[in-house]
C-alpha cells in the first residue's frame, strides 16, 4: 500500500471505530465512499476497501452485500492501530 492509501485506510477505520461499527452495526457501502474525501479520489476509496476487506479488517454484514462493519476477531488489531496513529498525530501538533 502507498502511504496515500494508508491514510485512507487509517481514515475509513477511524470513522468506523469511532461510529462502533462492530457486530450487529454497519455502514452501507454508499456512505463508506464517501468518508470526508475528495470525490476525484472515490476510486482509490474503493481500491482501499477492497484491501481492507481482503486483510479481513472490514467483513460483509450478514444480511446484506452491500454493507460493512468492522471484524470482530481483529479489534485488539485494530484498536492498537488506531491508538497509536492518533497519539503519532497529537504528538505531531506539539512541536
Amino acid at each position: 500500500m502507498s502511504k496515500f492509501d494508508e491514510e485512507i485506510a487509517l481514515a475509513l477505520l477511524i470513522k468506523m471505530y469511532y461510529q462502533r461499527l462492530w457486530k450487529s452495526k454497519h455502514i452501507r457501502y454508499d456512505t463508506l465512499k464517501k468518508c470526508g474525501l475528495s470525490k476525484h479520489r472515490i476510486g482509490d476509496v474503493e481500491k482501499t476497501i477492497g484491501l481492507l476487506i481482503k486483510s479481513e479488517y472490514l467483513v460483509y454484514y450478514n444480511r446484506s452485500k452491500k454493507a460493512l462493519q468492522l471484524n470482530w476477531n481483529k479489534r485488539r488489531e485494530i484498536t492498537r492501530i488506531i491508538e497509536k496513529k492518533v497519539f503519532i498525530f497529537s504528538l505531531q501538533g506539539l512541536k
